[in-house]
């Protein structure tokens, strides 16, 4: 299931137009990719520059993150293709709540 700022199951007014060219062109990138069967997978779609024009990853791609529901770890890409590249941090859900505290009813990480 992807999702690139267009909703494909949604009746409303939106769909059939007004999706950036933006959204389009990443939607199509990643249907031209068999359904993911693994993380590399995955890592594949989220880094494919397939389209010239408007690829999924881009150079201003701000950050990449993988999230593995299965154990809650995720892994982290910053000016790095996921697909190409190992990530530049690695943690969990999990230890960031361990490591933080509460401040004034706000977590601090």
């Amino acid at each position: 299931m992807t999702h690139f700022n267009l909703y494909k199951h949604l009746n409303s007014s939106e769909e059939g137009g007004n999706w950036s060219d933006s959204s389009v062109h990443r939607q199509a990138a990643a249907d031209r990719h068999q359904l993911p069967a693994s993380r590399g997978d995955i890592l594949q779609i989220l880094g494919d520059v397939t389209d010239s024009v408007l690829p999924i990853y881009r150079s201003k791609t701000m950050v990449t993150v993988f999230f593995s529901s299965s154990d809650g770890s995720f892994q982290a890409w910053h000016g790095s293709n996921p697909a190409t590249s190992p990530p530049l941090w690695q943690s969990s859900v999990a230890s960031l709540f361990e490591s933080s505290t509460l401040s004034g009813g706000r977590i601090v990480v």
